[in-house]
């Protein structure tokens, strides 16, 4: 198995962030800096498929949780930090080492799995279609990364003030970098993590979980929707909810005066 690439910020008690779908360890924002300074030690990492981490054969949150087994083993005791899909990553990897993993934050969780909707009417419900669906969605997504103003428009829409977005320069240049990786990025990996992860219901996972969990959610999240956050802290033994009302699918970005404090308090 290849080596995880990583980069790192701070000394401290270890932290590790665990990216969503085609993120890339780059691709935090001001988050690693305020963990930083907090006196954190902070790993971001490449997911395997995604940003400079080889792919895997096949690519679901199950192998995505193994493949970070390694690293949680010789960062421990970490803290995991999820975003979006990479929240069930770091749940997986929390159940499977419970003794090495002190804790959790949780942004933007997807917790539910996504009804099935006939006809499609969103490359999400394209993977959700028996044995055509990921092969479909690789071509959707495909045509789709062609055009710069849609793959704009993909981030943009999973903010909650595209416009304020658009005049920091910093955040316009980050939504902007994700959106041109999409033009070289892994369609096999992300159709077999997506198809995977929409499908999962993570209740079960969540409930053995004993460790201290933060769950951050948007209340203006149309990816992942804040129902499923609410759901998922009542089933977590240790777990408590921060609600955005002015924030979407990226809490860390859209409000970091709020989102960061908490996290470093969290964490710490």
């Amino acid at each position: 198995m290849s080596a995880i690439a990583t980069i790192e910020v701070g000394a401290g008690p270890a932290v590790l962030l665990v990216h969503g779908l085609n993120g890339f360890k780059e691709g935090w924002g001001p988050l690693p800096e305020a963990l930083a300074d907090a006196g954190l030690r902070v790993v971001a990492a490449d997911l395997p498929g995604f940003g400079a981490t080889p792919p895997l054969p096949r690519t679901s949150p199950e192998a995505l949780a193994l493949a970070l087994a390694p690293l949680v083993e010789a960062l421990a005791p970490v803290a995991l930090v999820g975003h979006s899909l990479g929240t069930q990553v770091a749940m997986l990897a929390a159940a499977a080492d419970p003794a090495r993993v002190r804790s959790l934050a949780l942004l933007s969780p997807w917790v539910l799995p996504r009804p099935r909707r006939f006809p499609p009417r969103s490359v999400s419900d394209v993977l959700q279609l028996p044995l055509v669906g990921r092969p479909l969605a690789c071509l959707a997504i495909a045509r789709m990364r062609r055009s710069p103003e849609r793959r704009r428009a993909a981030y943009l829409t999973a903010v909650a003030r595209p416009d304020e977005v658009m005049r920091d320069p910093a955040l316009a240049a980050l939504l902007q970098e994700a959106a041109d990786r999409l033009v070289g990025a892994d369609l096999r990996a992300i159709a077999g993590w997506a198809a995977r992860a929409m499908a999962l219901d993570v209740r079960p996972l969540a409930a053995r979980l004993r460790q201290p969990t933060l769950v951050v959610t948007g209340m203006l999240d149309r990816i992942a929707r804040p129902a499923g956050a609410t759901r998922l802290v009542s089933v977590l033994p240790a777990g408590r909810l921060l609600r955005l009302p002015g924030a979407a699918h990226f809490p860390h970005l859209e409000e970091p005066g709020t989102v960061l404090p908490a996290l470093a308090e969290s964490l710490a």
